[in-house]
């Protein structure tokens, strides 16, 4: 074989590998960075600023919102005024400042100091004033329409049985309404945390 057949064919697979990598490379860089984008922007709903700047400027009155971890997001941390979150698959930790710009300081309050993408996608809180903390009952309701027996369906606060269209009709309570352990666990799809 020749020489130079040889050198070409070394040459295209190092060109070849370096094209791979790089294109890889890219993908994380996206990845990382779509990732980062959703969950910092405050004009994203479920993201985490948008929580925040719901805080900086609450008047005290109680407000749900979700955190959506959107697959991406492996956890989120509040220790000393930090809050940190980490990418899945990464091990670069990321912060925001909780100083708002009004000068108000949020404090998130997480049962276990985090949320977990292990447990949830999805996080409901409660904000009060510059409080943040996580809802004790989480989960999505069963819907009312799934049960198809009047006791099971008596059973999902907010549903109801109608005997004139021999099915359950309304709309479920939302399970972070939900403040102990039994009511809780008795709200099909709920579960609690605390």
């Amino acid at each position: 074989m020749d020489v130079s057949f040889i050198l070409a064919v070394i040459a295209t697979i190092l060109i070849i590998l370096i094209l791979v990598i790089t294109t890889r490379m890219s993908e994380k860089y996206h990845y990382i960075k779509a990732c980062r984008d959703y969950f910092e922007r405050s004009d994203s709903e479920g993201s985490i600023l948008s929580v925040m700047e719901a805080a900086c400027y609450n008047s005290g009155q109680e407000e749900v919102r979700v955190i959506d971890l959107k697959n991406c997001v492996e956890f989120v941390n509040f220790n000393l005024g930090k809050l940190q979150y980490k990418i899945k698959n990464e091990k670069d930790m990321y912060e925001i400042k909780t100083k708002c710009d009004n000068g108000v300081i949020v404090n998130f309050i997480f049962i276990g100091n985090n949320l977990d993408s292990k447990k949830l996608k999805k996080y409901y809180v409660i904000i009060s004033g510059n409080n943040v903390r996580e809802a004790i009952c989480q989960g999505e309701p069963e819907n009312c329409s799934t049960f198809t027996e009047k006791m099971e369906c008596e059973s999902q606060n907010g549903c109801s049985w109608s005997d004139s269209k021999s099915k359950c009709i309304g709309i479920p309570q939302p399970c972070y309404i939900f403040s102990d352990e039994t009511s809780c666990k008795y709200q099909l799809g709920c579960f609690f945390i605390g």
